[in-house]
């Protein structure tokens, strides 16, 4: 039984969203009801509004974080002065807010007051969000003043509050920021700590601060207390009494830098440096890593030579390669490199542009014999020589290195691993698969041995010569059993067996493999070559557990939201993730509030987290598979005859279902379409007027995506070919499909030159097949 997908996800989006509105906010019940806040049986101010169909029908995109298409759906309503109502015009004004047009909210509500006063509240509310969010406070304090005079009930008074405390804070004003920050804490008690913590940053007394910390009630807040705390001490000159706050306040960056910034006396500097150096030994690679070589480097710090070498470890990872090539060139001025110092300075000139290259290969040259580095050496220089395009020099260099140093097996191995793969590319598969074969006899021990056997194996295949594929790959599993090869080697070798008419033998090893790697590529095929379904969990509905501080913490998360205190919400959001411990059940529940906010990321990695625990069946799978905008992806995909399973495993791949993901080469949201096709596409479509932003709309990227897919599926004889061109482009398919085998479409996949795009189709085509296990798409699985 499987669940119905849009059904289900609507309801627990909406459960843990309310409605993504202000002026929905009492109503929704995102606030509880106390002595001062309205009851819900108080009359709904919108039931007018409610009434019209395409008001009801973009308040509820709305709802579902879809703003574009609550705006086209509104449009209607808005273009007809009969029903173009106060709450109609609020409803646009607040799509317009979602996705960060404030000069249109502006345009929207600035005209003239709106005829409903309870409405004119809200859009002042919105008016001074939007105002505090372009840096116009003056504006935001007016406009809160406003909401505050024509508020009819408590929960909106204090909302106003709210905006008042912020404005006066940015003016400077903190005596009326403090009272307006406290009376809203008496009120909007789910966020209590919050306004409790900004109130107290601006109160001078510490005995006064100290009371006000004690009255904090969540972990999370008490936990930034120490942080508040240390960043006033710092704000009025006392930084080291700042420091050991910071520490407590989980803050180690903000103390070092302030040790670093206090620091007086060789003795102390000295202390600094080593602490620096250490923390970023520790956390090599990382953003904070970075953060602290800066501070080195804006220190002036004198580094040893090993010190040096730990920096640039670290800028080779994260950036910037100009550090790192800075401090291998400082560290060698103080003293010789090893041979392993002297090959990773190579990998860093590599990688930083045609004159460092040329600069690598110089270096290359001397390392000789008799350094047990030569032939390492000699074939990290090849690479170089085939990296600018001297194809020729490059093979003959590869060769001389097995020449010359056969008895070298990572630099010997290494070399006919790359011989094979450029014969491959230039269509001599009996010398690819010479070379394969050499290195797996030769170099049995090699990384590169299992790989080796297996891509020698499959051109065997492709060439026709089934028994010895079957021998090859069977002596693969014998001589490798826990290989990454070894479930291709089972399917590779069912096939050429079934090729052979050895149907038991056949049979034997597509069932050993669904056995002994069932959620695999290789075993969701050899399912189909026998006739039953993939792997997929276990049926059940998404039914999650009603967990009282994690339904309290989303209530604090979308109050905080709503008025703009974006990095309090965000340190609830982090909280809630790190509270997903050793329960399944509640790791379960907070990764389905994860994916009800859109946050996919954090809802696949705490499904995987909830299986790592034991929960194995259909909801965490569904966790670890999410679906955003489930109706957009399967009105899009049946509307263009595409499988819309394969649009959401296309989605899961490219960006995780996150909407504004960007890709280092700028493809952008769900379905990473690169600007120039976008234009195109929109153009074809008549989406004007177009701006590249429009790609972080689902609606207009997966419109715009599943047409470009469609363009692929339409053209090309198997969905393998397509995805290849989908992610590599088919100008590169074109050259693949021409190789042995290559009309076979899983064949093809083997001989994808590419490891990126080889891995991005099989895992592509799995995850297409959990999605199709997964949720019920109903009549939407048709296609051309």
């Amino acid at each position: 039984m499987r669940t119905h997908l849009f059904r289900a996800r609507r309801v627990t989006f909406r459960g843990a969203r309310c409605l993504a509105s202000l002026l929905a906010l009492a109503v929704a019940g995102c606030v509880p009801s106390g002595d001062r806040l309205p009851t819900h049986d108080e009359p709904d101010p919108r039931a007018e509004a409610l009434s019209d169909p395409a008001y009801r029908a973009a308040a509820a995109a709305l709802a579902e974080r879809r703003p574009w298409r609550a705006e086209s759906l509104l449009a209607p309503a808005m273009d007809d002065p009969a029903r173009r109502t106060a709450w109609v015009v609020l409803l646009a004004a607040e799509m317009a807010g979602a996705t960060g047009r404030w000069p249109r909210v502006d345009s929207l509500l600035g005209r003239a007051p709106l005829e409903d006063s309870r409405a004119e509240a809200e859009a002042r509310l919105l008016l001074a969000r939007g105002a505090l969010e372009r840096g116009d406070a003056e504006a935001a304090l007016e406009h809160a003043r406003v909401a505050r005079g024509l508020a009819s009930n408590a929960n909106t008074h204090a909302q106003a509050l709210v905006f008042l405390a912020r404005a006066h804070e940015r003016l400077g004003a903190r005596d009326s920021a403090l009272a307006s920050y406290s009376g809203a804490a008496t009120v909007l008690v789910p966020i209590g700590d919050w306004l409790i913590l900004r109130a107290t940053s601006l109160t001078r007394d510490s005995a006064a601060r100290a009371k006000h910390y004690k009255r904090l009630r969540t972990t999370t807040a008490r936990e930034r207390a120490a942080y508040a705390e240390a960043q006033l001490l710092e704000r009025t000159g006392r930084a080291r009494a700042a420091i050991a706050l910071y520490e407590q306040g989980g803050a180690p960056m903000q103390a070092m830098r302030l040790r670093a910034a206090t620091a007086s006396g060789l003795a102390e500097r000295e202390r600094v440096r080593r602490e620096l150096v250490a923390f970023v030994q520790a956390n090599t690679g990382t953003f904070d890593a970075r953060h602290a070589i800066e501070m080195l480097d804006a220190g002036r710090y004198r580094l040893t030579a090993a010190e040096e070498i730990i920096v640039a470890r670290s800028a080779a990872r994260h950036g910037p390669l100009s550090r790192a090539r800075s401090g291998l060139a400082r560290a060698f001025t103080l003293r010789a490199p090893t041979v392993e110092e002297r090959l990773f300075q190579v990998s860093v000139l590599a990688e930083s542009g045609p004159a460092s290259r040329r600069e690598a290969e110089r270096l290359l040259t001397r390392i000789r014999k008799p350094s047990p580095a030569a032939g390492v050496a000699a074939l990290e220089r090849a690479k170089l020589i085939r990296r600018r395009g001297a194809t020729a020099a490059a093979r003959t260099a590869l060769r001389q290195v097995v020449r010359e140093f056969p008895d070298d097996t990572a630099a010997a191995s290494g070399a006919l691993l790359i011989l094979a793969e450029m014969a491959t590319d230039a269509l001599r598969d009996t010398e690819a698969r010479d070379a394969y074969r050499t290195l797996a006899m030769n170099y049995p021990t090699s990384e590169h041995a299992p790989r080796a056997r297996f891509h020698a194996a499959v051109l065997a295949f492709a060439a026709g010569r089934h028994r010895v594929a079957a021998e090859e790959l069977d002596l693969l599993a014998e001589l490798h059993p826990t290989s990454a090869d070894g479930p291709g080697a089972l399917y590779w070798s069912a096939r050429a067996r079934a090729a052979l008419r050895d149907t038991a033998g056949a049979r034997e090893r597509w069932e050993a493999l669904l056995a002994s790697a069932p959620m695999s590529y290789y075993a969701a095929q050899g399912a189909r070559r026998l006739g039953v379904a993939p792997w997929a969990p276990p049926a059940s509905p998404d039914t999650f557990a009603m967990i009282g501080d994690v339904r309290d913490a989303l209530t604090r998360i979308e109050l905080l939201e709503r008025l703009g205190m974006l990095l309090e919400a965000r340190l609830e959001l982090d909280a809630l993730a790190a509270s997903a411990d050793s329960s399944a059940e509640r790791v379960l529940a907070i990764a389905d509030a994860f994916r009800a906010r859109g946050q996919m990321r954090r809802a696949m990695e705490l499904g995987r987290k909830a299986i790592a625990l034991g929960a194995k069946d259909a909801r965490a799978w569904r966790l670890v598979y999410p679906v955003g905008a489930a109706e957009l992806v399967l009105a899009e995909a049946t509307g263009r005859r595409v499988d819309p399973a394969l649009v959401a495993a296309v989605i899961r791949h490219e960006s995780s279902f996150e909407e504004r993901a960007t890709s280092p080469v700028g493809a952008r949201g769900l379905m990473q379409v690169m600007p120039n096709v976008g234009r195109a596409l929109a153009r074809s479509e008549k989406i004007t007027p177009w701006d590249p932003a429009m790609l972080y709309d689902p609606d207009i990227n997966v419109r715009l995506g599943v047409i470009h897919l469609r363009s692929f599926t339409r053209h090309y004889s198997h969905e393998t070919l397509a995805l290849a061109a989908y992610n590599a482009g088919p100008g590169r398919v074109a050259r693949w499909v021409t190789r042995p085998g290559g009309r076979d479409p899983e064949l093809f996949v083997e001989r994808i030159r590419f490891p990126e795009t080889r891995g991005y189709v099989r895992n592509v085509l799995r995850s297409r097949d959990m999605y199709a296990a997964l949720y019920d798409w109903g009549e939407g699985r048709g296609t051309d």
